[in-house]
């Protein structure tokens, strides 16, 4: 339950403030017993976003934690207002939006509404009006590669700071 590398790399993504230990949990009855009682996190995201000029050279990018986001969706569109609020800032005009959010790319150019997200699109959508022209589309994650890795590393920076509050309150 514990040893497994597979286990371990999913006991280290439970987003919980304390993981039952091999120390309490001789069974999967215990295992099941001390998961109950575990005070569980809410949904967290790191963004990251990326911008370049039409020869690929970085404009700028930036990353953000957000402690409470409902659900990967969200946190697609969160990262997009992200940095369309930082092109917008920096006299952007022409934006060309890449995500390699296939349902986030389907809802905004299929105006289709998502009540999950339909404030941050609403965000989107006025934001939109400050730009010359501005488009959406798909990209594949392996393109995208560079934005995802912002993404994971604010991720992993937040989860590192979660962990040392938790050490701290264990104190």
């Amino acid at each position: 339950m514990f040893e497994c590398p597979i286990a371990r790399k999913v006991w280290d993504l439970v987003p919980a403030m304390a993981i039952p230990s091999r120390a309490v949990c001789n069974s999967l009855e215990d295992l099941l017993i001390s998961c109950s009682r575990m005070t569980n996190l809410p949904p967290t995201g790191g963004l990251g976003w990326i911008c370049t000029n039409s020869a690929g050279s970085y404009r700028f990018q930036g990353t953000e934690t957000k402690r409470y986001i409902a659900s990967a969706l969200a946190a697609e569109a969160l990262a997009l207002l992200a940095g369309l609020s930082k092109a917008a800032f920096s006299g952007i005009k022409d934006v060309i939006c890449l995500s390699d959010s296939k349902s986030l790319i389907d809802i905004i150019t299929g105006n289709k509404a998502v009540v999950a997200i339909r404030g941050i699109l609403h965000d989107v959508g006025v934001l939109s009006d400050s730009f010359n022209s501005i488009s959406f589309r798909f990209i594949s994650r392996v393109c995208n590669e560079p934005a995802d890795r912002l993404a994971k590393n604010a991720l992993f920076q937040l989860s590192n700071s979660l962990s040392e509050i938790a050490s701290t309150d264990e104190l």
